[in-house]
């Protein structure tokens, strides 16, 4: 176990390996995160690193997690854990996820697991022209699923529940579940395409119901509107 008190990633610094990694010393200390924090190192690139104490991920700071077909990295937190900066999923040219099987890459040893904020951005997000890699947070962990673009909810289905999770969020600091789709952090007209890309195509629903076309409806001319007064 490597202890340092008071420990900090400088900006551009990196922290790499596996195994704990912690600050406590006599008391316990954050770590804050202002360069890279990386599970993993050369010979063993996928890894499981522990950190224990609370962990701030700043804006500048990234975690860099490698998904490939022999696993994937992860980190367990044992305190409380502030999310931010840049979520930077390294994904191996041979990496092919299985569809809606979740990923853990962040867990906790602790309960209740207290955590705040999302990730500000998130990379490679975007697989293929029909899925992505949806970063989802739950009451005790981080997820990554491969899901079918736009399907904000993870049903299976790109439908109107989809369209409301991106339409009460548009323009808004979003995450998967709240119609970020491609992955920048906001919820937007980028993520709107992407969406109507994807409507209904493995639905076995063929024409919505008449609330949820209302809705569409509704949330589209709402858009059109936002558009041209900002031009």
């Amino acid at each position: 176990m490597l202890v340092h008190p008071m420990l900090r990633t400088p900006y551009r610094g990196v922290i790499e390996g596996v195994g704990t990694l912690s600050a406590h010393v006599t008391a316990p200390r954050p770590i804050t995160n202002y360069g890279l924090i990386s599970p993993g190192t050369s010979s063993a690139p996928v890894g499981n690193l522990m950190l224990l104490g609370n962990v701030d991920f700043q804006p500048s700071g990234s975690l860099r997690i490698d998904l490939t077909n022999q696993g994937h990295d992860s980190i367990i937190i044992d305190d409380i854990v502030r999310f931010g900066g840049e979520l930077d999923l390294s994904v191996a040219d041979d990496f092919v996820p299985v569809p809606y099987e979740p990923l853990q890459i962040v867990g906790t040893n602790r309960e209740p697991f207290i955590f705040e904020g999302t990730f500000d951005s998130v990379t490679n997000v975007i697989l293929d022209e029909n899925y992505g890699l949806a970063v989802t947070y739950g009451a005790d962990e981080v997820l990554v699923t491969a899901a079918r673009l736009g399907d904000a909810n993870l049903d299976g289905v790109v439908d109107v529940s989809d369209f409301n999770a991106w339409n009460e969020n548009q323009f808004e600091d979003a995450t998967w579940a709240s119609g970020d789709f491609n992955g920048d952090g906001v919820a937007d007209v980028s993520d709107f395409n992407i969406w109507n890309g994807q409507t209904f195509e493995e639905s076995p629903l063929s024409v919505p119901e008449p609330s949820g076309l209302a809705l569409l409806v509704v949330g589209v001319l709402e858009l059109m509107r936002r558009s041209s007064e900002a031009v």
